[in-house]
């Protein structure tokens, strides 16, 4: 099991997108302190999320992710892949998740 700090914005994209990649994933919000954004002290309240993985998958699951990074770059010609290329949409929408998935702590 792994967990993260981050805050609500961020988990609600976690928890939308992370199943089109590992459909099977668990995903659980333990915390979240609602209070520190109602009263302006943040603008997405912190929270600890919490991933039912263990050490292998979750390496396969960040080289997973990594894939997506190089399939996106890895152009026939060398050159940036362009805008419309679906891998490079597909990593500009999934590509965010290893940096933080990578810092992910053991629980």
């Amino acid at each position: 099991m792994f967990y993260i700090e981050t805050d609500k914005v961020t988990y609600k994209q976690i928890k939308t997108l992370l199943p089109d990649i590992k459909p099977d994933i668990k995903i659980t919000l333990m915390s979240c302190d609602d209070n520190l954004e109602k009263l302006g002290f943040c603008s997405s309240a912190p929270c600890v999320v919490c991933f039912d993985l263990d050490f292998d998958e979750l390496n396969d699951l960040l080289d997973d992710l990594m894939q997506l990074e190089t399939d996106a770059f890895n152009t026939d010609d060398g050159k940036p892949p362009l805008d419309n290329d679906p891998y490079y949409q597909k990593y500009k929408k999934y590509g965010w998740l290893w940096d933080v998935l990578f810092y992910a702590k053991e629980a």
